[in-house]
């Protein structure tokens, strides 16, 4: 938690605000995440048993499907609204990554300019016990991993996070328990790579 909160110290008021988008951003891709999947069970169910489409209490609230038959289109409505869903999800996606990683670069480059200032304004023997480019390659060096192995994976790990809450909360939801079972030690063993 530490090291959160020096995380969080970093952060300008402008960072803060870009970081509580990325998490706002994170929810709603987790939401679109869950309803993806929820979008996949109808849509298995019309291609292999379109009878059975009608047993499915909330498809069964908003239309009749004994009315419609496979002729009558419904497998190209169920594809698109499939593919509808998978697009809208795919898209926010990117813009959520493209938003993570201009996070992380902005956030790399404040740092380093910091850094070279204060390192800059330091006196003339500083840099003689040190050696100049000792310095510039060591802040360089650090100030790289700090983005790209703790800052970035940070924030997908928090993404990812929101997602897999998500498609757990969806298997509870629809009371299948089976599933989590089955669930639960994809989750360990992801957690634990």
């Amino acid at each position: 938690m530490k090291v959160l909160s020096t995380f969080w110290q970093f952060l300008d008021s402008k960072k803060k605000i870009t970081f509580f988008i990325i998490i706002i951003l994170s929810i709603v891709q987790t939401i679109l995440e869950m309803v993806g999947i929820a979008a996949a069970i109808p849509f298995v169910t019309l291609l292999l048993n379109p009878e059975a489409l009608s047993e499915i209490e909330i498809i069964s609230n908003f239309t009749d499907i004994k009315k419609y038959s496979v002729e009558d289109n419904l497998i190209v409505f169920f594809c698109g609204i499939f593919f509808l869903i998978f697009l809208i999800k795919n898209i926010l996606i990117f813009f959520t990554n493209k938003l993570i990683y201009n996070f992380v670069f902005s956030l790399r480059s404040d740092l380093f300019s910091n850094l070279m200032n204060k390192i800059l304004h330091q006196e003339y023997l500083f840099f003689v016990k040190k050696g100049v480019s000792k310095i510039f390659n060591i802040t360089f060096n650090e100030v790289n991993i700090f983005s790209t192995i703790f800052v970035q994976p940070l924030i997908i790990l928090f993404t990812e996070l929101f997602v897999t809450l998500g498609i757990i909360f969806l298997v509870i939801i629809t009371g299948n328990k089976d599933s989590l079972l089955l669930i639960i030690p994809v989750i360990v063993f992801v957690i634990l790579l």
